[in-house]
């Protein structure tokens, strides 16, 4: 998977924001997948790796990306309610 790949560049330690992007964009395709394929453990896999991003948006100050990731985070979490 792409952003996989991309992590292994972008690595928190050393660009936490393209890390963050990286890993909300890893969780929102596992939520879209968690919901296509009924799988509660990517669902939650899904959850956590966008509140990991969000904390670190909030830490290094990217208003923008928390946004992003807060609005994610709430479709996630209605998807997998919707389960």
């Amino acid at each position: 998977m792409a952003y996989r790949a991309a992590l292994m560049e972008r690595t928190r330690e050393r660009v936490p924001l393209q890390w963050a992007k990286s890993t909300a964009g890893l969780g929102v395709v596992c939520s879209l997948l968690a919901e296509r394929t009924n799988d509660a453990q990517k669902a939650q896999t899904a959850l956590s790796q966008i509140e990991r991003a969000l904390a670190t948006a909030r830490n290094n100050g990217d208003a923008e990306l928390v946004a992003y990731c807060r609005q994610e985070l709430r479709y996630a979490r209605e998807r997998l309610s919707n389960r």
